[in-house]
Formats: C-alpha cells, structure tokens, sequence
C-alpha cells in the first residue's frame, strides 16, 4: 500500500508537465519548443535530443555544454520550470522525434537521463496559412497606396484653396 501511494503522489505532481508535444515548422523557418521540467530537476543539467532508435538518443543542444557546434540550436532556461530550445534553418532532415529531459548527477558515478517531454517535429515544405505566398511584394503594395493616399489629399488641399479663392474673388 506504501509504494502505491509514493507512486500515484508521483503521478499527480508530475500532471502539469505536458508529455508529448507536436510541433510543425516549416523549411527554411523556425521553431521554438517549450519544455516543462520538475522542481526536483531544477539544478540539473537540461538537454533536447534527437531519437535515433529505441536505445539511443543523440543531444542535440545542452545547457551543459559550453561549445556548440551546431548554430541552429539555442537553449534559454526562465528557470521557472520551463526552458526553451529554438531551432532555426529548419530543413526537411530535422523531422523526426525529440526528448526535452534533464541530466542527473549522482555524487558517486556517472549520472542518468530523466526524459521528461516527447517532442514530435513536422516539417513541411510550405509556409504557415497565415503567411503571404513568398515573394508576394507586402511592402511594395503599402508604400503604393500610402503614395496614392498622399497624392489625393494634396490634391483636394489644392483643389479647396482653389475654390476659396475663386469665392473671395467673385465677393470683392
């Protein structure tokens, strides 16, 4: 009965930590995965890793490591239980899963992996919907219509001085 009530108040503190996480960039773009971590982990070392197979899981980015050798990725932790790994440049190759999860120290021997968020990235060959088509001129069409817009409003300024005067000119 002990062990069952150690292992369901684990399972209750750990709810707020989202376990598998979909996210979808496109080539070319990027993305930003938020992962949750545990109070208990909070001074341990934390990673994203690419899967590999069911054994293996290669690092990808870590806090722990000083040099990267992969520009694209970057960690930022809020230490509010919750870091941040950015992957920028994305390519079609970076589809796959990811592991969000914390390297833990032991005071004697090596230390262990603690997985603690699955990542599943997708990424797709076009832009997001909400996007315009790329190479549509966005800022050529604004700078056009602002033109026109200034254009219209002199020419009723002159078009008003205009009829003043030619009213003050029939008065006198």
């Amino acid at each position: 009965m002990k062990i069952l009530l150690v292992f369901s108040l684990f399972l209750v503190s750990d709810q707020d930590n989202q376990k598998i996480i979909n996210v979808t960039g496109h080539v070319g773009g990027g993305v930003a995965i938020s992962c949750k971590y545990p109070q208990s982990l909070s001074s341990d070392s934390r990673f994203l890793c690419r899967r590999v197979n069911s054994t293996q899981c290669n690092d990808r980015i870590s806090d722990s490591r000083k040099e990267r050798n992969d520009r694209r990725f970057s960690l930022h932790d809020d230490k509010v239980q919750t870091y941040t790994v950015s992957i920028n440049n994305l390519t079609g190759r970076d589809s796959g899963e990811y592991w969000c999860g914390a390297e833990v120290n032991w005071t004697s021997g090596d230390g262990y992996r603690v997985y603690t968020t699955q990542v599943k990235l997708r990424v797709t060959d076009s832009p997001p919907p909400d996007s315009p088509p790329s190479g549509f001129p966005t800022s050529s069409v604004i700078t056009g219509v602002s033109v026109i817009l200034v254009l219209l409003l002199i020419g009723l300024f002159i078009l008003t001085l205009r009829k003043r005067r030619k009213a003050q000119g029939t008065t006198t």
